[in-house]
Formats: C-alpha cells, structure tokens, sequence
C-alpha cells in the first residue's frame, strides 16, 4: 500500500506478504506525505535487499500516522557484501505519530551482523511521537535498539516515547531502546 496523499486514510485492512528485494521503503506500507493508516494489521512483509538500505519491514512512514495497529512478523534485512542498514523490522518512521499499535515479532539485520540493524521493532528517525504502544519480542540481529531505536538530531529532533510497555526486545545494544 502506497500514499502520498495528506488526506490519505486507510482505515481496517490486513496488509501482508510485501516483498521488497532493492533499496527500498516499507514492504507492506509506504506512507509519505502525512497519510494515516488504522485498525489494520501489516504483517509478514519483508524487504530483503542487496543494494541499499532497507527501511521499514513493515511500515515506512514520513510524516504519518500509524494508529491502532498490530503490526507483526516483518523484517528489513541488507543482504549485500557492503556496510548499508536495516532500519525498523516492524516500523521506520521519519517524523510522524504512532499511537495505541501493537509491534511484535519483527526484525532487521544489517550488513556483516555488526551494528548495522536499528530498531528491531521501530526505528524513530528525527520527531517521531510514540505513545500507547505495546512494543515486545523485536530483535535487532546484533545491532541497536530491539524494541526501539530512537534517532534525533537535538532536542527538537527527537523520538517522544510515553505509556508504552516495551519488553522482551533483543539487541547486541539497547534491548529496549
């Protein structure tokens, strides 16, 4: 699924299967522009690529919102011989909002398995508000921030995190966040 439209809204779908194989953004969902997406699921998507960077399994948003949502069984892997990442198995956000969703059981996995995955479960990117979520069992293949991985510049640039219980996540650093 794909929108770059501010007025976007993708209200209860399943979105599953996506597969990526490039440098590529968001296997199951592509937000850009401000879209939303809510009382979905996004499960099973996976970007595998061999040239670039891989953002976001599952979701990759810029300027989105991600509402509501279970979002589960994705993974954004770099499977080439050179130092790209895997941002957020689950969600990759560059700014945007995601409130009241479920991520669980996603993963990335870098270049070289050496730091190179971020955000097992949820890579934040500059402003990116979490808040209600329920972030659990998300793993960052020896690299940073299994639950969360939180990217910000200063203090205007940065991830806001708040209610949320994040537990069970696995990282070689920042299990949690």
């Amino acid at each position: 699924a794909f929108t770059s439209s501010t007025t976007s809204t993708w209200d209860g779908f399943v979105i599953e299967n996506g597969r990526l194989t490039t440098d590529q953004y968001g296997a199951g969902v592509y937000l850009r522009q401000y879209g939303t997406v809510k009382n979905s699921i996004i499960r099973n998507d996976t970007i595998m690529s061999n040239i670039g960077n891989a953002y976001g399994g599952g979701v990759y948003m810029n300027y989105g919102t991600l509402e509501n949502c279970e979002v589960y069984g994705n993974m954004a892997r770099y499977n080439g011989t050179s130092g790209y990442y895997a941002y957020g198995g689950g969600v990759s956000a560059n700014y945007g909002t995601i409130v009241g969703c479920h991520i669980h059981n996603n993963q990335t996995q870098g270049y070289n398995s050496s730091n190179y995955a971020r955000g097992g479960g949820v890579y934040a990117h500059n402003l990116v508000n979490v808040s209600g979520c329920t972030i659990t069992n998300n793993y960052a293949y020896n690299g940073q921030g299994g639950g969360i991985y939180a990217n910000g510049n200063n203090n205007s640039n940065r991830a806001n995190i708040s209610d949320c219980l994040i537990e069970k996540n696995r990282s070689g650093n920042g299990a949690g966040i």
